[in-house]
């Protein structure tokens, strides 16, 4: 989670500034309901300049979200984008 924090500057560099092979970019977020954690992946994102907005990418076990979904960037666990090879 550190990690994840400490190159997320560099994460939003890149999705505002996408190469021509960047495919996808996601953000794992830590979500709690009533007491309980769960840390899901949220997809098909847009960012406002302080939270990504999107949809969840796994079936979550809490219950109670609403769509679309949105992440601050403490709430950000993890971060990953996928290219394709040209």
């Amino acid at each position: 989670m550190q990690r994840a924090s400490n190159t997320l500057n560099e994460f939003i560099e890149r999705f505002t500034h996408p190469r021509t092979s960047d495919k996808w970019f996601l953000v794992k977020g830590r979500f709690t309901y009533e007491g309980r954690v769960e840390h899901i992946w949220v997809a098909d994102l847009v960012f406002d300049g302080k939270v990504f907005l999107g949809v969840l990418a796994n079936e979550p076990k809490l219950p109670g979200f609403d769509f679309p979904i949105g992440v601050d960037r403490f709430g950000i666990t993890h971060r990953v984008f996928a290219f394709r090879l040209l």
